[in-house]
């Protein structure tokens, strides 16, 4: 069964991908997203200086790491403000569907004020913001 959980709010106990040797499981995301990364020219992007991540989620299936990604605002990126980075899933969970839903997801997890305007995917999607209800978008 697949969960999303938030990164930045560790599960009693830890992560299940965590280890002796890396008991924050750290070293075994950075890992997974570089091998797993949809987009990898933007693991080597330069931030700027007053980047904020609003959302880092895990996508988990049982006790198995399946995909993560963030959400950033940076006000220096020029138009598009808050956008999705370093979304990683493995080969098996690369549908339309779960993709677009993690990314959904992060959006509503990420509460970004509307007047950043749409968020943008690494693959090009525009993601409004600013819900009135659970599937009735507004758009900005």
């Amino acid at each position: 069964m697949l969960r999303i959980i938030d990164y930045t709010r560790p599960p009693e106990g830890g992560f299940p991908f965590a280890t002796p040797a890396d008991p924050s499981g750290v070293i075994a995301l950075h890992d997974f997203v570089r091998e797993f990364s949809l987009n990898p020219d933007e693991l080597f992007e330069d931030w700027g200086e007053d980047c904020a991540l609003h959302a880092h989620l895990l996508l988990l299936d049982g006790d198995k790491l399946v995909g993560s990604g963030m959400i950033v605002v940076d006000p220096e990126s020029g138009d598009m403000i808050a956008r999705i980075v370093q979304l990683a899933l493995r080969p098996g969970y690369r549908s339309d569907f779960v993709i677009e839903s993690f990314e959904d997801t992060l959006v509503e997890i990420g509460a970004l004020d509307p007047s950043y305007g749409p968020v943008a995917t690494s693959s090009g999607r525009l993601i409004p913001l600013g819900w009135i209800g659970e599937d009735e978008p507004i758009l900005c």
